[in-house]
């Protein structure tokens, strides 16, 4: 079974984000000049600002929603799993990203757990990323891992604004874990290999296709230094947007992929 599926390109968002920012500046002069201008013009004339204003503030609203939509074009795909006595119907939803990285898209949603496989037709693991979206049953919250295909680090990620960048394996006592853009200077980590949340922010500014992440950590029970290197691809960025589909509970919305 196949049900295709049209989203919005990460691209697309890009615009909105720009047209909802100049709509914002266009709003606040068009007032500026309503209360400048008060006594100096019809009511005719501040009407017609106080119009388009609001038209604006409308079409920046509805760009803003469709943003948190991005989900490329794709279909679902089910098959018939037979083990024992029981069968199970999984189904995947598959695509191409605008960067042209395979992806496919599943998920268990009586359990809340979704998950996302990004990689290059070559499946080199420099272009592997997997998104792996749960929900806590003790506090309800949902939190989305984004790891790298060599599995060197991995992102905490629960929202754009709170994100955490994690050094895998880091857990000897009394050290602390490094990571290094390219030539720039490293990073220390808490003694539990991660970052906060404004460090997370700025390594991400400035994570790009081309940078090389290099993480060092310190694993039990050996007390020796563990070094490895990462480097990024286009498709990071894409990586991030279908993060936020997830943890949005996009998966939710895609028809069929829940088998039904």
């Amino acid at each position: 079974m196949s049900i295709p599926v049209q989203g919005v390109s990460w691209h697309t968002q890009e615009v909105f984000k720009t047209l909802t920012t100049l709509a914002a500046g266009v709003v606040k002069s068009a007032f500026w000049f309503y209360f400048q201008l008060d006594g100096k013009m019809g009511l005719r004339s501040k009407g017609a600002i106080i119009l388009v204003s609001a038209a604006i503030v409308l079409s920046s609203g509805q760009s803003g929603r469709a943003a948190t939509n991005y989900l490329p074009a794709g279909k679902v795909s089910c098959d018939q799993l037979s083990e024992l006595r029981t069968a199970t119907k999984i189904c995947v939803f598959t695509g191409v990203t605008d960067g042209g990285f395979a992806f496919h898209i599943g998920g268990d949603s009586k359990k809340k757990e979704d998950y996302a496989h990004i990689s290059a037709k070559d499946n080199n693991l420099a272009d592997v990323w997997n998104i792996n979206c749960s929900v806590d049953m003790m506090n309800d919250r949902r939190t989305c891992m984004i790891q790298d295909g060599r599995v060197n680090f991995l992102f905490l990620y629960r929202g754009t604004k709170n994100i955490t960048l994690c050094v895998r394996g880091q857990n000897y006592p009394g050290t602390v874990g490094l990571v290094r853009l390219d030539s720039a200077a490293p990073i220390q980590t808490s003694p539990r290999g991660c970052l906060n949340a404004q460090a997370t922010a700025r390594i991400i500014a400035k994570m790009r296709p081309g940078v090389v992440v290099r993480t060092r950590n310190y694993d039990w029970p050996e007390s020796r230094p563990d070094d490895s290197e990462t480097p990024l691809n286009s498709n990071f960025s894409e990586v991030f947007s279908l993060a936020e589909f997830l943890y949005r509970g996009g998966a939710s919305t895609i028809p069929g992929l829940d088998g039904n």
